[in-house]
C-alpha cells in the first residue's frame, strides 16, 4: 500500500485538485497534507475541500500518531521542502501496511491509473529504492518537464531527461540511465528509508532529492511507465 505525502505552502489555488486526484484511489492507505505555515488560505481550503468531498479529516501537530486516512498537520513553521517531508514520512511509517511512500507536489495533479501503477511497480520490484514516473507540463501541449534526472559529478549541473519534448514523441531512458528521481512526483520503499534515512534538511528547498538518490547505495531507482502526473506550476 501506498502513504502520500503532500507538503503544502500557499497552495491555496492547487491543493484541492491535487488531493482530488489521489483520494479515491484504493492503493493509498493514508494521505498528509504537512502545511508550512502557509500565509495563505491552505489550511482552510484543505479544510473545505474534506467538507465538499467527505473523508474525514484529521489535524495534528508533528508529533502526532495518524488517525485518520486523511490528516492535515501543521508544521508550525516553514521548515523547507525536506523538513515538511520528512515529517510526513515519519508519521506514514508507523503504519505497517503501507510499504511504498509517495512524495507528491501540490500542484501535481495524477493521472488516473497512477497510483495503481505505482503499487504494482512496487510488487514487482521489491528491492527497490526509489521510484519515479513521468512529469508533463500543464498548458504546454503536453511537453515533458521530467523522465528522472542525470547529475554531473563534474559540473554539479543537474538535467531533467526529456524537458521540453512532446510527451507523444519522448522516449523516456532506462532506469540505469538516472541518477536521481524528480521530487515533485517521487516514491521511496520502506527499505530505503531504514537504510538511508530522511531527506537533509539543510537544503531547504531543491537538490534534497538529488542528495537523496546519491546516497541510496545498492538500492536501484525503478521508473514506472504508467505513473504520470500533470505539473500545473512547472
Amino acid at each position: 500500500m501506498l502513504g502520500v505525502v503532500i507538503v503544502a505552502y500557499t497552495s491555496a489555488d492547487v491543493i484541492g485538485d491535487c488531493l482530488d486526484s489521489v483520494v479515491g484511489a484504493p492503493e493509498i492507505a493514508r494521505i498528509v497534507v504537512v502545511d508550512n505555515r502557509s500565509p495563505d488560505a491552505t489550511v482552510e481550503t484543505v479544510r473545505a475541500w474534506a467538507g465538499r468531498m467527505g473523508p474525514p479529516l484529521a489535524e495534528s501537530d508533528p508529533a502526532a500518531p495518524l488517525e485518520s486516512r486523511v490528516t492535515l498537520i501543521h508544521a508550525g513553521l516553514n521548515r523547507g521542502f525536506a523538513g515538511a517531508v520528512n515529517i510526513g514520512l515519519d508519521r506514514l511509517k508507523a503504519d505497517p501496511e503501507i510499504d511504498a511512500f509517495w512524495i507528491l507536489n501540490p500542484d501535481a495533479v495524477a493521472r488516473p491509473g497512477t497510483a495503481a501503477a505505482l503499487a504494482a511497480c512496487a510488487a514487482q520490484n521489491p528491492g527497490f529504492g526509489l521510484m519515479g514516473g513521468r512529469i508533463v507540463y500543464s498548458g504546454r501541449r503536453q511537453a515533458v518537464q521530467a523522465d528522472g534526472g542525470r547529475y554531473s559529478r563534474w559540473t554539479g549541473v543537474c538535467e531533467s531527461v526529456n524537458q521540453g519534448l512532446s510527451a507523444a514523441e519522448a522516449v523516456a531512458p532506462p532506469a540505469e540511465a538516472l541518477d536521481f528521481v524528480t521530487g515533485a512526483h517521487m516514491v521511496a520503499s520502506r527499505r530505503f528509508l531504514e537504510e538511508v534515512g530522511p531527506m537533509e534538511e539543510r537544503y531547504f528547498l531543491y537538490y534534497e532529492e538529488v542528495d537523496w538518490a546519491m546516497r541510496r547505495g545498492a538500492l536501484p531507482i525503478v521508473r514506472c511507465d504508467g505513473a504520470e502526473v500533470v505539473h500545473q506550476g512547472g
